[in-house]
């Protein structure tokens, strides 16, 4: 056909390996330090706990906390937890933006120099 072709394009394997990138680009920041904390919006996004340098938890922000409220109640469990000295624990966050079509046109039409009146 022509004027018509069908695009599959793999959404959630790119934003995998993009975000596996950007993870892996990112030192690590103690938990406990509150200037850390205070940086992270209260946005939606993935983040990742190590101890002792080692990765031990992988979680995603939902609709009742973002970021920085994940993280602080990790924090406050760690500095309660018997046994663990909060130094020990570290953090990564990204923060994930949500697109919409809108924003594929945008692109698009800014890709392209604009549209022409037909």
């Amino acid at each position: 056909m022509t004027g018509y072709v069908e695009f599959e394009f793999d959404l959630p394997g790119a934003l995998l390996v993009r975000l596996i990138e950007v993870l892996d680009g990112l030192g690590a920041v103690p938990l406990k330090n509150t200037t850390n904390l205070a940086a992270i919006p209260e946005e939606q996004g993935v983040y990742q706990l190590f101890l002792d340098d080692q990765l031990v938890y992988i979680g995603k922000t939902d609709a009742d906390a973002g970021l920085h409220k994940r993280l602080s109640r990790h924090a406050r469990k760690v500095m309660h937890r018997v046994g663990l000295d909060p130094a020990r624990v570290s953090f990564k966050a990204v923060r994930v933006f949500v697109f919409t079509a809108v924003d594929l046109e945008s692109d698009l039409i800014r890709h392209y120099g604009g549209v022409k009146a037909y």
